[in-house]
């Protein structure tokens, strides 16, 4: 019994250490889309890194971090839509992954989807009632909806008594 229980053991080591070689892919997706900064060369670097991201997630479709670095890919070229698309594909691999709901919120607010972002950012915020970056990005959006002193009072509460540098200067700015 105890043979047994040590091969199971050690069949469940060894699957769960296989590497499916996406990794390989994802790294030089990495890579290639940070090797140059001449914006002819970059544009031909992110299509060579789209394929590799594509190819990590053909290998491993659960694979949050191709959709999202391709997801920015996507967004770098112009195709929102196909964002959109990764952003909620990686979002629901990773329903609680804050991170994608960040990034997703950051974007939207770049392109000026300002409810969408703040729409975003709360479901970010109702995962992680901590999550200083959310508040942060909240408050920053807030601040440029000239919603300053409500912001500052939903930013404190009782159970959340962060502050940030963004905070502070919208405490200075205020005068709260």
């Amino acid at each position: 019994m105890k043979k047994l229980l040590f091969i199971f053991v050690i069949a469940i080591f060894v699957v769960a250490c296989k590497d499916d070689g996406s990794k390989v892919y994802f790294d030089a997706g990495i890579k290639k889309m940070y090797e140059s900064t001449d914006s002819a060369q970059r544009i031909a670097n992110y299509k060579n890194a789209f394929a590799d991201f594509n190819k990590a997630i053909e290998i491993n479709p659960n694979y949050v971090d191709a959709y999202m670095n391709r997801a920015n890919i996507k967004n770098e070229l112009g195709d929102y839509q196909g964002f959109l698309q990764d952003c909620k594909k990686a979002s629901e691999i990773e329903p609680e992954n804050t991170n994608v709901y960040i990034y997703l919120a950051r974007i939207k607010k770049t392109r000026g989807d300002i409810n969408g972002a703040l729409a975003v950012l709360q479901k970010a915020i109702s995962i992680d009632a901590k999550l200083s970056k959310a508040f942060s990005d909240r408050a920053e959006i807030k601040s440029g909806q000239k919603n300053i002193k409500m912001h500052w009072r939903t930013m404190i509460r009782p159970s959340n008594l962060l502050l940030t540098k963004n905070c502070l200067s919208i405490c200075t700015v205020t005068g709260v």
